[in-house]
């Protein structure tokens, strides 16, 4: 892909031909937003196509989600506490081990751990 922006490792950018200062801030910021993109290399085509698949997956962690619930596959930890220290949440899963809001499943026992409902 040919890239209209240009960018420096010093935060420096612009665009030949284009003196930036002259630009409302509007056009500025829009430009900003181009050069942010085209630094990914990746085509419009190639954003939509991501776009698309990440949905899909999504849907399917979901319905995964659904379906491991109903097996009892999935935890909604007791509340212990803040742990001011680290700054998380403890708790305790089913099987007895102590778990921590940041982590997505228990170490002992494997089961996806969801921390949503958890309160303090």
């Amino acid at each position: 892909m040919n890239r209209i922006t240009w960018d420096e490792p010093d935060g420096s950018w612009g665009i030949k031909g284009v003196e930036l200062q002259t630009l409302s801030s509007k056009v500025y910021g829009a430009l900003y937003k181009l050069m942010d993109y085209e630094k990914t290399g990746l085509s419009p085509k190639q954003v939509e196509k991501m776009d698309l698949l990440y949905t899909e997956k999504c849907k399917e962690v979901a319905k995964m989600e659904k379906e491991l619930k109903k097996q009892g596959k999935v935890c909604e930890p007791e509340y212990l506490g803040e742990n001011v220290v680290i700054g998380c949440r403890d708790g305790r899963c089913n099987c007895g081990n102590l778990v921590r809001s940041y982590q997505n499943f228990c170490d002992n026992c494997g089961v996806k751990l969801e921390w949503d409902c958890v309160r303090g």
